[in-house]
């Protein structure tokens, strides 16, 4: 994806690249930005009407006191809970890595 300037909104042009997308891996830490919300709402709807992306959900759990987690992170983690998916939970890079390598 460039990083050159667009005649729209460059988020537009990260949504349209989910069109094409086979898989759309989601990682959360301490927040679930408007941006990834919209990513996710994209491929959600994608994955409603042609059955892909597949979607990958992700939260990162670490040392990071409860505190500093952001309210759109536990919300973002309901609103997937009540479509009825239950997301995965990872600690690291390696530990992603053997997730990916063992589906």
């Amino acid at each position: 994806m460039s990083s050159t300037m667009s005649f729209t909104r460059k988020q537009d042009d990260y949504n349209k690249v989910i069109n094409d997308c086979d898989l759309f891996i989601c990682l959360i830490h301490t927040k679930a930005g408007k941006y990834t919300q919209e990513e996710f709402d994209i491929a959600w709807t994608l994955f409603n009407k042609t059955g892909t992306p597949k979607i990958l959900i992700y939260f990162k759990n670490d040392a990071v006191p409860p505190d500093s987690m952001q309210n759109s992170r536990k919300e973002f983690k309901q609103k997937i809970e009540s479509l009825q998916h239950f997301p995965d939970s990872y600690t690291g890079y390696k530990d992603l890595e053997g997730k990916f390598k063992r589906r």
